[in-house]
């Protein structure tokens, strides 16, 4: 999940290869490695603390200053090659100076690969697996992630590869048939695509729709689904393999699911998810439908949840497990609370959350959902 600090690249989730899995990398500069589209977006991420500014702000490529521009609203020194870079080696030089005084720079390297192109524009089955993942936060209240041709390219060519070998999970192996970038950081630097992200990968599903809700219904790999505001996404699809590209949102808010006054919600899952919630809490095998509590910010602040209660609406308490930051090493700021049996059907639960986040601010809530029939 998304737990390493925000600019440090970080391994926070993997799963055997017959389940699925998610993995976050969170990343302030780049490309870092070898890319294969023409013109990729370099970028360097500067957050200037409380009441500061940058105020100027310079990008070189191989000693030759380009158009550059700092972009204060999303806090970060871009630019884009008007014309395509040649095949070989780049070494990209950057300085800031903030509030006219401090200095601050960072230099980086990466390669464009022969045969660099333009980037491939996402297909009909693409656009419509976003379309699918858009309509799981449609039903929950959230809005579209938009489609980015970058993530659908990196998607589709590794969702190619884990087909062609017949395999599963996050890392290439440069040996291999398809070979694009053994990480997915490298591969969404392939396709010019440097920032924070998370990548979730499904085999075994005879449908994308399928693959979207057995991703969606596992707690951890929830998360990146149900991110507030609107970020990027890209997939691809082919029979048995499904590979999921999210950006990472900038949005500070808390998010639940099942989301408030949400109607037709599960009965129950199957526990099938590594790193695996259900022993920490006491459970295993098939249990009540997952319940998330999320606190999303910029900074992945942790989280402290004093308390949780869920009842039925006629007040009947219901016994579950308890996943926090206190006692899950995978999670920060996040909660499950996993229902020991299976939910009631066409029945309304309601569910309390007091916590507060690290620096002190309360984000407690109490909200309600009704299960759909058996």
């Amino acid at each position: 999940m998304r737990f390493a600090n925000l600019l440090l690249l970080g391994v926070l989730l993997s799963v055997p290869a017959s389940l699925f899995a998610s993995e976050a990398h969170s990343r302030a500069f780049g490309p870092q490695s070898v890319v294969r589209v023409a013109r990729p977006t370099l970028r360097w991420e500067v957050w200037p603390g409380a009441g500061s500014r940058v105020t100027d702000a310079m990008m070189t490529i191989n000693g030759t200053q380009v158009e550059s521009k700092y972009d204060a609203a999303d806090k970060v020194l871009v630019y884009t090659p008007s014309r395509p870079l040649e095949p070989g080696s780049y070494k990209v030089a950057c300085k800031v100076v903030v509030d006219n005084f401090m200095p601050v720079t960072k230099d980086w390297n990466f390669k464009v690969a022969s045969g660099a192109s333009a980037l491939p524009q996402p297909t009909e089955e693409q656009i419509h697996e976003v379309d699918g993942i858009n309509s799981i936060r449609e039903h929950i209240g959230l809005p579209d992630m938009q489609l980015d041709p970058r993530l659908c390219a990196a998607a589709a060519a590794h969702t190619h590869y884990l087909a062609l070998n017949g395999l599963t999970g996050h890392y290439q192996n440069p040996n291999d048939p398809g070979f694009v970038g053994a990480s997915p950081a490298d591969r969404l630097d392939a396709f010019g695509f440097s920032e924070s992200s998370w990548e979730g990968v499904d085999f075994g599903s005879t449908t994308y729709g399928q693959s979207l809700t057995r991703l969606f219904d596992a707690p951890y790999h929830r998360l990146p689904f149900i991110q507030p505001g609107s970020t990027v996404v890209g997939a691809g699809y082919s029979p048995a393999h499904m590979t999921i590209e999210f950006g990472m949102t900038a949005a500070t808010a808390t998010v639940e699911s099942p989301a408030p006054n949400e109607h037709g919600v599960s009965l129950s899952w199957q526990g099938v998810e590594r790193p695996d919630p259900l022993p920490i809490c006491g459970l295993h095998g098939l249990v009540g439908y997952p319940i998330v509590f999320a606190h999303f910010s910029p900074t992945n602040e942790k989280i402290v949840v004093d308390s949780a209660t869920l009842k039925t609406a006629l007040g009947t308490p219901i016994a579950f497990g308890l996943n926090t930051p206190q006692n899950d090493p995978n999670l920060d700021f996040a909660a499950f609370i996993i229902p020991k049996q299976a939910l009631l059907p066409e029945t309304g639960y309601v569910v309390s959350v007091r916590a507060h986040t690290a620096s002190g601010k309360d984000i407690s809530d109490t909200w309600h959902f009704v299960t759909g029939p058996r």
